[in-house]
């Protein structure tokens, strides 16, 4: 099917064979073919009988154009001795790549079988590829200290992996998010803070002779500040609705389309937004009254002149 394969001297496609014990055999998920675990294991037992594995997305979903085989086709193995035997598919299954397998496949066919199976079908008993268990939730801590013990000290060659590792990994990899996203949003929200006082600066300052000709007619210094604390909690008011619609509608349609990491979910909160809402008011408010009051010094008649 133009796609390459790893063969032998003689074009034969290698393979790659696992015998599982009890507790993997038992968390197999199987796909099509015989799903009762006790009568699957007894046919493996014999030699005569294998699993075909699947290759599967991140999301767990089987590429079907990568299926070798269906259900009750035989195929020929040469064991490692160069004796040849006959086998029949009994059911498909999903690799677990982070349980039942090396992590990774340089072959195009994976297989699987019980201990005594693999032993029938000249594997190598004389080691275990890796070793894996279940640990009540209590006793976890534990049994970490324990594990980093011994790889560390007694067979450094070893190594292991646990749920502890993977829980402290995925909490470092949002540690990591948040501290980006949180210097993202300080550094625009300084940088949008900024703006709106130069902003407000300098509007106050062009509309010097405005502010002039208002106090000509009889308009107070009181209702001028109000004036523009007025209008500075409307342009408040107008950056909450605006960041409320279009910002809402941004997360929903393009941020929930848009997942990095297939083990990630898209939650809309708005929670963050509520909470910054007040001090956007009060910036609103407060910027606009300092800046009047600090330039509101001049008279009348010296606003009026000035070009």
């Amino acid at each position: 099917n133009e796609n390459y394969v790893n063969v032998d001297e003689n074009m034969n496609p290698y393979c790659t064979m696992y015998g599982l014990e009890e507790l993997p055999l038992s968390r197999i998920e199987i796909v099509a073919g015989e799903k009762d675990p006790q009568v699957l294991k007894e046919k493996l037992d014999t030699g005569n009988y294998i699993i075909e594995g699947l290759e599967t997305d991140d999301y767990k979903k089987v590429y079907e154009d990568r299926i070798q085989y269906s259900i009750g086709d035989k195929l020929k193995l040469r064991m490692p001795g160069g004796e040849e035997k006959e086998v029949e598919v009994i059911a498909q299954i999903k690799i677990e790549y982070y349980t039942n397998s090396v992590r990774y496949s340089g072959d195009n066919y994976v297989f699987y079988t019980s201990i005594a199976g693999y032993e029938k079908l000249g594997g190598n008993m004389d080691s275990v590829m890796s070793y894996g268990f279940q640990c009540e939730d209590s006793r976890e801590m534990e049994m970490q200290q324990f594990l980093q013990n011994y790889t560390d000290n007694i067979e450094p060659q070893m190594s292991f992996e646990s749920k502890v590792k993977y829980v402290k990994n995925f909490e470092n990899l949002k540690g990591t998010f948040t501290m980006v996203g949180s210097v993202l949003a300080l550094i625009i929200g300084i940088i949008g803070i900024l703006n709106f006082v130069n902003a407000c600066i300098t509007s106050i300052i062009t509309r010097k002779k405005e502010f002039a000709a208002l106090k000509a007619i009889g308009m107070t210094e009181r209702q001028i500040r109000r004036m523009v604390c007025m209008e500075g909690g409307y342009y408040a008011a107008g950056v909450i609705l605006f960041s409320l619609v279009l910002g809402t509608l941004f997360s929903y349609v393009v941020i929930g389309n848009f997942v990095i990491f297939w083990f990630t979910s898209y939650r809309f909160i708005i929670w963050p937004m509520l909470m910054v809402l007040p001090f956007m008011v009060v910036i609103g408010v407060v910027v606009p009254y300092i800046t009047i009051k600090v330039t509101d010094k001049e008279s009348v008649v010296e606003m009026l002149r000035e070009e």
